[in-house]
């Protein structure tokens, strides 16, 4: 039984009045976990678990890291989750509060990650990978699979976040899937921007820094099958600034009574620009990918 749950996909109905469009949002912050992230991270910790992995390992400072938690208490397994130094207190309580043993190490992520693939060399210990296995990518489209369900037709238009490109790739194969040819628009904010500065260097970008208040999109790097899967004409690569994620925080909140990550609010703050691929679309899904990992101080900034 998968770990994930069946999220809403609700027309927006006063946004879809007076765009002129139809307007869905997918509830993916309706997660046991908070996020997306237990759609795959949950599909990969029972194949573990198959294989006689008693110990899920992770370094990540966010949603990974609370998935790589729940599954490891649903499944009955040990969850070792190493935070950066710089993680709050926040995350780390949440962490706690679902059964994980929180290390925190290094000063980035890749620091803290060099102490979880130390952890994951014990016995029937694991190392779980935040955004970057196919397995996660495989978890991820069950996504798309529910919106077949859902919608009376495909969409012209999705719209999502991009950290380290799991989620996009996932949708990617979900739409192959499902053989629709829908357009997928990816968004990132002006310190996160590792995709759309690959696609416009024509090579992979690793940023030198992360900079800004969407934490939860904070890979350097996106995984090299989601770079590869940016090359397709269906896919837009866009970026917001952090004001107009944290305003699409507040309509969200507003909107579906769930507090969610700029990461969300930077697809919310998506659907009112006059960028073509928005304009032309008649159908649009905008994933609202979740995230538990923003006090909610954050939004008097």
């Amino acid at each position: 039984m998968a770990l994930h749950q069946k999220t809403a996909c609700r027309k927006q109905w006063g946004l879809s009045q007076r765009r002129g469009q139809k307007i869905y949002y997918k509830l993916d912050c309706q997660q046991p976990s908070g996020s997306f992230k237990i759609r795959g991270i949950g599909h990969y910790a029972e194949q573990l678990k198959a294989q006689g992995v008693l110990s899920l390992v992770i370094a990540s400072g966010g949603n990974a890291g609370l998935a790589v938690a729940y599954a490891a208490q649903a499944l009955q397994l040990k969850a070792e989750v190493v935070l950066p130094l710089s993680s709050s207190l926040f995350v780390e309580q949440l962490l706690l509060d679902l059964g994980a043993k929180v290390y925190r190490s290094g000063e980035s992520w890749a620091e803290a990650q060099t102490l979880a693939l130390e952890l994951a060399q014990a016995p029937q210990a694991a190392y779980t990978p935040p955004f970057d296995h196919p397995m996660l990518w495989e978890g991820h489209s069950s996504l798309v699979e529910e919106l077949a369900e859902q919608l009376p037709q495909a969409p012209d238009l999705i719209l999502l976040s991009v950290g380290g490109g799991g989620l996009f790739k996932g949708v990617m194969q979900g739409l192959a899937q499902q053989n629709w040819s829908t357009k997928v628009c990816c968004l990132e904010t002006e310190g996160t921007a590792s995709l759309h500065q690959s696609l416009a260097a024509g090579r992979q970008i690793e940023l030198a820094k992360i900079e800004g208040i969407a934490s939860s999109l904070g890979a350097k790097k996106v995984a090299q099958a989601a770079w590869e899967a940016a090359q397709s004409p269906q896919v837009y690569s866009r970026v917001l600034p952090d004001e107009l994620a944290l305003w699409g925080v507040k309509q969200l909140l507003a909107e579906t009574g769930h507090l969610t990550e700029p990461a969300c609010g930077l697809v919310r703050a998506a659907l009112v620009q006059d960028w073509p691929e928005i304009q032309a679309a008649k159908h649009i899904v905008a994933i609202i990918c979740g995230g538990r990992t923003m006090p909610i101080e954050q939004l008097s900034l």
